[in-house]
């Protein structure tokens, strides 16, 4: 894994095996904590294709979309496991949503 940096968010595009649904109240919440890119949590991505692949934070990077920002911090993971082992490992302690490993589990 290593750290990218700022990356701009139309050189980002989202996976399709997110592995949350943000509930309504859940991105509401999302758009008012966030304050910005230089302080959001960082979207986890992997190269595919010659692209940046959004695999953790797609709900991040739709409300970043929205809110007009231009960039946003990123992760870089190398290979297909450790991108699923990232994803199981954060996505049920992540904020406002459902987990859909989890269905059980809010944060």
């Amino acid at each position: 894994m290593m750290m990218l940096g700022m990356v701009p968010v139309q050189a980002l595009k989202p996976s399709g095996w997110d592995a949350r649904v943000l509930t309504t109240d859940g991105e509401e919440r999302l758009k008012r904590e966030v304050r910005g890119p230089e302080r959001a949590f960082p979207v986890v991505a992997r190269w595919t294709d010659g692209t940046l692949e959004v695999i953790n934070g797609v709900e991040l990077l739709r409300v970043a979309k929205e809110l007009g920002w231009k960039e946003l911090p990123v992760i870089v993971v190398e290979d297909e496991e450790e991108a699923v082992r990232f994803c199981l490992h954060y996505n049920p302690l992540s904020p406002g949503g459902v987990s859909l490993l989890n269905p059980g589990a809010r944060a």
